[in-house]
């Protein structure tokens, strides 16, 4: 269809409206067309859900997270007021800081805080 035809469509319907609009008692307008009525698009069908992953094992089957080591520190300074505590038992495995331990020194750290804490 050309750009002119779809102008004279154009047209004609807004002509329609307007008519209507000016005077509501008269009949409604003609229908449109249908070379000018396009078609709405098929909707896509959604894919199929994807088969449920398996769940990932416990955390304890894991070993302990940095976050256990944290809360194990927070522990002990809450246990042993001055902080040497925890600088103390950090120094023992060779850092400064618990976030500088490996994850292989995780449980020992863990064990050995939660050992002082007592």
């Amino acid at each position: 269809m050309t750009i002119e035809a779809l102008l004279q469509t154009n047209n004609e319907l807004l002509g329609q409206i307007l008519a209507r609009l000016a005077n509501p008692a008269t009949t409604p307008p003609a229908p449109v067309r249908p070379e000018t009525v396009q078609p709405a698009p098929k909707a896509e069908k959604a894919p199929a859900k994807a088969p449920e992953k398996p769940q990932a094992a416990p955390a304890e089957a894991k070993g302990p997270e940095y976050a256990d080591v944290r809360a194990a520190a927070l522990a002990l300074a809450k246990a042993k007021p001055g902080g040497n505590a925890v600088t103390t038992l950090l120094a023992e495995f060779g850092v400064d800081h618990a976030s500088k331990l490996a994850p292989e020194q995780w449980g020992d750290f863990i064990a050995r805080a939660q050992e002082a804490s007592k």
